[in-house]
């Protein structure tokens, strides 16, 4: 839970600002939701990062800045819950004429602990991305 809401925050907090597109061509915003995940716990922060349409204007350091904090939050979990073991899609959200999904994950860990987390996500130019 602590997870959700970290990765909750670090999101809020940066739909204020963050170049670069993230790689993610799905029609399905669940499959791009995992596979942008997927990027968290493989230590693929710099295409997380760029998959991030609150990153795309901002500056180097920033983004440099943005990696960092994802990386502790994820060397932090593994530490607590062991790697991520899999993840399911829950099911997504979709509104605004199919441009706008939350979507909704579960992941378990090696522990085999749970937990829920929501991403939010935007269909900029056919591509689904982070809100």
């Amino acid at each position: 839970m602590k997870f959700f809401f970290f990765l909750s925050a670090l999101s809020v907090l940066l739909v204020s600002s963050c170049g670069g597109r993230g790689s993610s061509s799905s029609s399905d915003p669940g499959e791009a939701a995992i596979r942008y995940v997927r990027c968290l716990a493989d230590g693929r922060y710099g295409e997380f990062v760029r998959g991030m349409v609150s990153c795309d204007s901002a500056s180097d350091a920033y983004k440099k800045h943005t990696i960092i904090l994802y990386k502790q939050m994820v060397v932090a979990k593994k530490k607590e819950y062991g790697p991520l073991k899999s993840m399911r899609h829950i099911r997504s959200d979709i509104s605004d004429g199919g441009l706008v999904a939350t979507v909704f994950l579960q992941l378990v860990y090696a522990n085999d602990s749970t937990e829920d987390m929501m991403l939010p996500m935007l269909c900029v130019d056919g591509q689904w991305r982070l809100r």
